[in-house]
């Protein structure tokens, strides 16, 4: 599993960081799930946070260069730890 960063000084320049094997092997807790990403996309709102975010003070939120950004996306059920033997997946 990999994180998508952007730098908040050129927004144009992101990478994907590979996350520890922890973040996929670990155990559930019960009523954890853990989902597989399909397929994610950028919306206009993160585009204009990126571009103005000096101006409307979003950066100011995040310390580091290198952050993390909210995206829009599709994902499928991988795993799941449940109470009761109703599980409900919606599609």
């Amino acid at each position: 599993m990999s994180q998508f960063q952007v730098r908040k000084d050129d927004f144009l320049t992101q990478r994907l960081v590979p996350l520890g094997a922890d973040a996929t092997d670990s155990p559930l807790a019960l009523g954890q799930i853990r989902l597989a990403v399909d397929s994610f996309s950028f919306t206009a709102n993160n585009i204009t946070y990126a571009a103005a975010g000096d101006m409307l003070g979003y950066w100011q939120f995040f310390t580091r260069l290198w952050v993390k950004t909210v995206l829009a996306g599709a994902s499928s059920l991988s795993g799941a730890l449940q109470t009761s033997s109703t599980l409900a997946v919606i599609r």
